[in-house]
């Protein structure tokens, strides 16, 4: 029933490096989260010749679990990556933005990953963030944007996806809006 629904997923997460308050919360700036992740997926953006552009604008930092912050840029980032194999001339865009005011929230940052990439069918869009779904066939868990989501929550946060299949005008932009000062649940 949802009890061992509830204990796999928690399960899962552990097993995944979802750390559960492992350590305390500190002050981190999302572009150098952002920058330790680029580092981690370097090779991967060179080997496919992804024109990456990074526009960082100086952000204040924000009170987080910088692992959990990490793991989730690093799984769009390399999702972005992953989605720009079937594309001739692959770009990737992210961006760190200062935001004063998020429907009516609190001061924080919105960090964006924007691909031109086939875009997400609108069946898939549907169920991303749902566990274990993917459309990645063996390679994917299905796990990594619900885990993501999960973190972000935590966070006091929310992930938010625009896509287009279109012809001309195909990609994904995945944003991340983060509250400077989170209260996290317990």
């Amino acid at each position: 029933g949802q009890g061992g629904l509830r204990r796999g997923g928690a399960i899962t997460k552990q097993a995944l490096g979802f750390p559960r308050h492992s350590t305390r919360p500190t002050r981190a700036f999302a572009p150098e989260i952002s920058e330790s992740v680029h580092t981690l997926h370097g090779g991967k953006v060179a080997a496919a010749h992804i024109a990456l552009e990074r526009d960082y604008t100086q952000a204040e930092p924000i009170l987080c679990y910088e692992g959990e912050i990490r793991q989730v840029l690093a799984n769009l980032i390399g999702n972005a990556i992953d989605a720009l194999s079937a594309v001739s001339q692959p770009r990737l865009k992210i961006r760190v933005r200062q935001l004063h005011e998020l429907k009516g929230r609190r001061n924080g940052i919105s960090v964006s990953i924007a691909d031109n990439g086939p875009g997400i069918k609108r069946e898939a869009l549907a169920r991303i963030f749902e566990p274990f779904y993917t459309t990645k066939g063996l390679s994917g868990t299905g796990l990594g944007l619900w885990v993501s989501q999960e973190i972000i929550e935590k966070h006091g946060g929310f992930i938010h996806v625009r896509t287009s299949t279109a012809p001309q005008r195909h990609g994904t932009v995945f944003n991340v809006w983060l509250t400077a000062d989170p209260r996290f649940k317990r």
